[in-house]
């Protein structure tokens, strides 16, 4: 008998590992593939805005930072190659145009006279190319830079760190007065430690509304403007009516274009009468001063810098054209003083009939270390330096006048030819180390204090 078998069943055993259950239903799905797309889209956002952000600002202020430069020792923003006196050029090389309102001096360790804005006189638009002078101030730091301040508040910083550029700065006269520029308000005018400055020709007219105060020059100014170089010109500053009896400091600059046209008025030139008005503080009143290029026509008692003074002058000179009829000079026409006219020169044709000089045309005080190298032409007493001497003169010492160009020979003062003029062994008793300076055979002697340059050439 055959057996029958049964298939035998294994048993199954259960793990004990869960398995996660999952479902890909649509629902679930939806919310990751909006975040993946959020972040795609952020990326590509961000770096759009970066592309663009970058080339906005390659294409406005922050493309000046490449901007050409004639040193390459220099970092920043440009400045031009041959910077001015007071002022250096810059140069917009974006392609968007800025507008310029304000200005400030930033130095090392915040010295004096920096970071305060100073207001432009009238804001300034640089388009892509153009170029425009800044002013700048001699900072007693070895290094600063400028910042020019735009009328939306951005700030474009120009480094000055180049020794050329700060010397170049520093040793002009041009570099305006600190009250000029509008940092420091300006003074009271009751003593020489806080003068009225004197910033441009309407102040230097307003003189005459403060006779007896103190003044101090605080940039070169030219007069070749109206109304003052019209009609009758520019008014002398005092009369013998109301005299000047402040004090003038001119600071070793210059007025230029003196034009006064009044034939038949007496008390002539930029100050028409001075008087000593006894201070101990007055023992200098008109000092330090170039006049240059006078164009001066009066009556009697004409002068380039004062008709008649009575007060103390040194270190000035005048340059130019004065005429007149009685006691014209190149500098005073007459002098009546116990106190001295001293270091003092005059490169001026002067014309006039009596009492006609190269540097004075009446003397009744002191003169020494002066000298005149202009033409003279006058009928009675006459002379290349002093016309008259009266007997109250105390004196001519070590002054000379060129005879060849004055066309005199007197001996009220030392004649010497212009050759021996540019010589310096023949000034005797001058000083040269701190005064006066020459360039032997080719100048005539010149102040130490004012700045020559091409705008005011040494005298040949």
């Amino acid at each position: 008998m055959r057996s029958t078998r049964f298939p035998v069943k294994k048993k199954r055993i259960k793990s004990s590992i869960k398995r996660p259950k999952l479902s890909y239903t649509k629902k679930s799905i939806t919310p990751l593939i909006a975040v993946i797309l959020l972040v795609v889209v952020a990326v590509i956002l961000v770096t759009l805005i970066l592309y663009v952000s970058k080339n906005i600002v390659l294409d406005g202020l922050d493309d000046t930072k490449e901007i050409f430069k004639e040193d390459t020792s220099l970092t920043g923003y440009v400045y031009s190659s041959n910077p001015q006196p007071d002022s250096f050029t810059v140069k917009n090389l974006s392609k968007s145009p800025i507008e310029i309102t304000h200005y400030e001096i930033v130095g090392a360790g915040d010295s004096e006279v920096l970071n305060r804005p100073l207001p432009l006189s009238s804001s300034v638009t640089l388009n892509s190319g153009s170029s425009v002078p800044i002013p700048v101030l001699c900072s007693p730091s070895s290094s600063y830079k400028i910042n020019l301040i735009t009328t939306d508040g951005t700030y474009v910083s120009v480094p000055i760190n180049n020794v050329n550029y700060q010397s170049n700065s520093c040793e002009s006269s041009e570099v305006p007065d600190l009250v000029c520029l509008g940092v420091n308000e300006n003074g009271r005018g009751d003593s020489s430690s806080d003068p009225i400055v004197i910033c441009d020709v309407d102040d230097l007219n307003a003189v005459r509304n403060g006779l007896d105060k103190y003044y101090k020059l605080g940039r070169n100014l030219d007069l070749n403007v109206s109304p003052y170089n019209q009609g009758e010109g520019f008014e002398p500053i005092g009369n013998d009516v109301t005299p000047f009896t402040g004090s003038f400091d001119g600071d070793g600059r210059t007025i230029s274009n003196l034009y006064i046209n009044r034939p038949e008025t007496n008390y002539v030139g930029l100050f028409g009468y001075t008087l000593h008005s006894g201070e101990l503080e007055d023992l200098t009143a008109i000092s330090n001063i170039g006049l240059k290029d006078v164009n001066v026509i009066g009556l009697n008692y004409v002068g380039g810098l004062a008709g008649y003074a009575t007060k103390k002058f040194n270190l000035s000179y005048t340059t130019g054209f004065i005429s007149g009829n009685d006691r014209v000079g190149g500098l005073v026409g007459q002098y009546n003083s116990l106190e001295s006219i001293s270091k003092s020169y005059s490169n001026s044709l002067v014309s006039g009939n009596t009492y006609v000089g190269g540097l004075l045309g009446y003397l009744g005080g002191f003169v020494y270390r002066c000298y005149s190298s202009g033409f003279v032409s006058g009928i009675t007493k006459v002379g290349g330096l002093i016309g008259y001497e009266s007997m109250f003169g105390t004196g001519i010492l070590s002054s000379f006048y060129d005879t060849n160009t004055s066309e005199q020979s007197d001996t009220k003062g030392t004649p010497l030819t212009t050759e021996q003029m540019k010589i310096q062994s023949n000034f005797t008793n001058w000083d040269f180390e701190t005064v006066w300076a020459i360039d032997d055979g080719v100048t005539y002697p010149y102040l130490r204090s004012i700045t020559y340059d091409e705008n005011n050439p040494k005298p040949q």
